[in-house]
């Protein structure tokens, strides 16, 4: 099955993940309860998305942006 990998942002962590599971979804890397790096089959459909969303909401905390962007560089080091 092709799958694609992708950062979401929720503002409810445990249902986000549900969600997730229930298109066959994992999270691979949660950096914080509002930002997650997932993977889902090529299949979904982003109108099934209901507490997720891959473009970060006006409502996200500076902190989960610090964070992403810090994993961010430390992803870009990593591949050099």
């Amino acid at each position: 099955m092709l799958q694609q990998s992708m950062i979401l942002f929720t503002d409810n962590f445990p249902l986000a993940r549900l969600e997730l599971l229930l298109l066959g979804g994992t999270i691979e890397k949660k950096i914080t309860n509002q930002v997650m790096l997932v993977t889902l089959p090529n299949s979904f459909d982003f109108s099934d998305l209901s507490h997720s969303t891959p473009k970060a909401p006006d409502t996200i905390a500076d902190i989960s942006i610090q964070a992403l962007q810090q994993w961010k560089k430390t992803l870009a080091n990593s591949l050099i």
